[in-house]
């Protein structure tokens, strides 16, 4: 997909509606490594932005004072020119063969007023107008913005209209949020690299163990009640999981079924407390039963972890994660 981003967007300096944008830029990132969208930017605005400081995307970083702010720009500055920067291309106004008259219209007379005499707007808008006179119109219908003070909010859209003599051309374009091109299980991985990145993910040793003197599908050796006393199969997954603070497991039920291999545990629900999100779901056993499990993560990590994996923790994707995510004891 082929963005336009609101050219105010890189003009941000308050510190409070900087701290408001920042989960704008990490999904923007988070998107162009995906690969799943590339930005197109006004040439002069991009040789302006690379006209800035020594690391000169996204944000100025100049008037921040806050020095603990200061250094999470510096680091998602870094971040967004390795990454994003092969993700971004300059349009350059090209000769249009008509009058290039063009004029918009919209719902609310105050947004025309700032789309027409707002020098950055002005710029966009001709931008747009390529569309009308240029053989390639793969450029998106959004304008992705954020929440920012001196702009055109989400949810605006105009028409963008030019009637000369060689064409006549008119399109609607609309302003809406990054979190349009973004999905669950993408909200889900950037909560949880965040947290690994303010290292709020704290690893467990040893999980508390809980389960019934009946409970005797799990393994072979059933005299346990210590993390340390699970089976190596039987922890192949769990013991990936302690890097998420994987603080408990309660052993239940059990069912014979060898339909998931050893170890796999399969979420069928995330019940969310004050304190705790409780995976509840089914962990496949060395014995070939499925026992029921429920497992204590820290607040929204466990309903994270779940979207992410799409409800199945198999041992080669919890540990992709875990590396993906650089977390260490």
């Amino acid at each position: 997909m082929n963005i336009i981003i609101d050219p105010h967007m890189f003009e941000l300096e308050d510190e409070e509606e900087i701290r408001n944008n920042i989960p704008f830029f990490q999904t923007l990132i988070f998107l162009c490594k995906s690969g799943r969208i590339r930005i197109f930017l006004y040439k002069e605005l991009f040789e302006k932005m690379l006209a800035r400081e020594v690391v000169p995307f996204p944000i100025r970083l100049g008037r921040i004072k806050d020095a603990s702010l200061l250094n999470s720009l510096k680091q998602l500055n870094t971040t967004f020119v390795s990454i994003v920067m092969n993700r971004i291309s300059s349009i350059d106004i090209e000769q249009c063969n008509g009058e290039q008259n063009f004029s918009i219209e919209t719902a609310a007379p105050d947004d025309e007023t700032v789309l027409l005499n707002d020098a950055s707007y002005y710029e966009l808008l001709n931008v747009l107008l390529t569309s009308c006179y240029t053989i390639d119109d793969s450029l998106s219908q959004v304008i992705v913005t954020g929440n920012i003070a001196n702009g055109i909010c989400v949810g605006k859209c105009f028409s963008l209209i030019c009637n000369c003599s060689v064409k006549a051309f008119k399109k609607e374009f609309c302003f809406n949020s990054i979190e349009l091109y973004e999905t669950d299980r993408d909200k889900s991985f950037i909560f949880l690299d965040n947290m690994a990145a303010s290292k709020q993910l704290h690893y467990v040793q040893s999980p508390e163990i809980e389960r019934g003197s009946h409970h005797n599908k799990l393994q072979f050796n059933s005299e346990f009640d210590t993390y340390e006393g699970l089976s190596r199969i039987n922890k192949a997954v769990i013991s990936r999981l302690r890097y998420f603070g994987l603080k408990k497991v309660i052993f239940g039920e059990f069912h014979e079924d060898t339909s998931k291999p050893k170890g796999t545990i399969i979420v069928h629900d995330v019940q969310k407390t004050e304190s705790h999100d409780i995976i509840k779901g089914w962990l496949f056993a060395e014995t070939n039963f499925k026992n029921h499990v429920d497992l204590y993560f820290p607040r929204n990590v466990g309903e994270c972890l779940s979207k992410y994996l799409e409800g199945e923790f198999d041992k080669v994707s919890v540990e992709r994660l875990v590396d993906t995510l650089s977390l260490v004891i």
